[in-house]
């Protein structure tokens, strides 16, 4: 049996409505749990302006920060550790 042009138009419509549907319950869903998965309250303003220089530098473009980043300088993931709240203030 062979597929005709109204066929293949009703199979391009199911897939792509059914796509946008399924895009559309998966977003709102992510914004639901952002609060959750996020947990910003726990964000102090400390950590707020770490991220707003580490985004206004770039850093990222260099370092290393939980597996994602450049590689051409080193990894900051765990910087407070190495080096202690003397050398970070």
């Amino acid at each position: 049996m062979a597929l005709t042009q109204k066929g293949a138009k009703s199979i391009l419509w199911l897939g792509t409505l059914s796509s946008l549907i399924l895009f559309l319950i998966l977003t709102v869903d992510t914004h639901r749990q952002v609060k959750v998965l996020t947990k910003a309250e726990n964000l102090s303003d400390q950590v707020v302006q770490g991220k707003r220089v580490w985004q206004k530098y770039n850093c990222n473009d260099c370092h290393t920060i939980l597996g994602f980043g450049g590689y051409y300088a080193p990894d900051m993931t765990k910087v407070y550790k190495r080096i202690g709240q003397d050398r970070v203030d």
